[in-house]
């Protein structure tokens, strides 16, 4: 049904296409922003929540997940240390007992496939969504952004723009999001000029998304001589790193625009915010975060491991991201200084085109049948390799169904293909590295 509706909706005239992105819109915020996000978003505006309790209750459900079960047997289970660490890689493997079949509230199910492009499934509860959305736009009115604010997004939506499109619009239209979607792999030196025009032409006034595409538009608003886009007063970016060089650079063609950036996931374990000071402030009433050192002996590069207690239906208690934050430790308290890891990784090919993490959340996010996936351009940009490792149920279907929406984020005249191998090479760090050239 969803392939049918997309095919569907990239033969319809750009009208139709800027209705159906609305009505999307309008599905998904009714649910996201209902009634119980606003009575939330006060409660957290005023910080009424005691963290410590919130954790206390959520570790005292627990007993109802089988995951946790040998935790309490033991007659352990009040405090964090008695639980041990785990990752997206053992809850994959022993999915089904992480649910807490006690809830009985409302639920739904989100993809994710985080920087390895390993897709899994996070249940969650509609509370949880609200809450998480709660926090987010906690963040986003202490930056100066009102409710209901109209903003330019330049990020991982699929493709809304149909790839084939050769002359502008290279945006559409969701009314009830309150958004204009620009299509970002259609984003050219040749036609920077047309997105800048849109932008001033609605007056907008916030741009977000990923700080490699955002970063990718002003760096050709500066290369082709545009001038400084200064009613831009907000900028905010999500799922990749906002270095200060980024920032600056960033800022170059949004002189007056403030840009910042939080640290949040689909499983909700950890949250932390930059302040309008540019500081980084951590979101305790949302979830309990611990960051551990990788080396005692070099306590500030830590692991981010949380503690999901705002999901009560799928319970995910010191889950390491796989993340690492730059803390400065006082008074034996952390304060962050930054993420590393979720590098913002690109490769122009040779017809313009950029590949990027972004394309490989896009390609990946569902395919749970993926156990690690990499993009590798080849040939000097005109040859696009996939390498996967198989799941143990992968099958030709989901060969055929990567290839297809991979080429979806391709022109004709770049060649595709997909290699399958046991392991990824990881970098002489160690850090794993989504698209690399070969």
């Amino acid at each position: 049904m969803q392939k049918l509706l997309e095919k569907i909706y990239g033969h319809l005239p750009v009208w139709a296409q800027n209705v159906m992105c609305s009505v999307k819109g309008w599905t998904i915020d009714r649910k996201r922003f209902s009634k119980v996000f606003f009575h939330e978003l006060e409660r957290m505006k005023r910080r009424e929540d005691d963290p410590d309790k919130l954790l206390r209750d959520f570790l005292a459900l627990a007993r109802d997940v089988p995951a946790y079960a040998k935790v309490f047997a033991s007659g352990k289970g009040a405090k964090l240390d008695d639980f041990p660490i785990i990752n997206k890689a053992y809850v994959k493997e022993h999915y089904e007992d992480f649910y807490n079949r006690a809830y009985k509230g409302e639920t739904l199910i989100i993809h994710t496939s985080g920087t390895t492009g390993t897709s899994i499934n996070i249940p969650q509860s509609q509370l949880f969504e609200n809450r998480q959305w709660a926090t987010w736009w906690r963040y986003r009115e202490e930056l100066g952004i009102k409710w209901g604010t109209w903003y330019g997004l330049f990020g991982c939506v699929g493709m809304v723009v149909p790839i084939e499109q050769k002359k502008p619009p290279y945006w559409r239209v969701d009314c009830a999001g309150r958004r204009i979607i620009f299509g970002t792999y259609h984003l050219t030196i040749d036609n920077v000029d047309e997105y800048v025009k849109e932008i001033e032409r609605r007056h907008l006034t916030w741009i977000h998304g990923y700080a490699s595409r955002i970063l990718f538009l002003s760096r050709l608003i500066v290369e082709k001589g545009i001038p400084p886009l200064k009613s831009i007063r907000v900028v905010t970016t999500t799922a990749e790193n906002l270095t200060p060089l980024i920032a600056a650079e960033i800022q170059k063609a949004f002189p007056n625009a403030i840009v910042r950036t939080h640290y949040g996931q689909t499983e909700g374990v950890a949250n932390f915010s930059q302040t309008i000071e540019g500081d980084w402030r951590i979101d305790e009433d949302f979830a309990k975060v611990e960051f551990i050192p990788i080396d005692p002996k070099n306590p500030e590069r830590c692991h981010i491991v949380g503690t999901n207690f705002s999901n009560p239906y799928f319970p995910l208690i010191r889950y390491d991201m796989g993340d690492i934050a730059i803390v400065k430790w006082q008074d034996c308290k952390p304060i962050v200084q930054g993420i590393e890891g979720r590098d913002n990784e690109q490769v122009t090919l040779a017809n313009g085109m950029l590949v990027s993490t972004l394309m490989s959340y896009d390609i990946f996010c569902d395919q749970e049948n993926v156990r690690e996936a990499q993009l590798r351009v080849l040939n000097k940009g005109t040859e696009l390799e996939l390498l996967v490792v198989k799941g143990t149920k992968y099958t030709d279907k989901d060969e055929s169904a990567i290839l297809e929406k991979t080429r979806r984020h391709l022109k004709d005249e770049i060649k595709l293909s997909i290699r399958y191998t046991d392991q990824i090479p990881r970098a002489k760090s160690g850090k794993f590295r989504a698209v690399v050239v070969g």
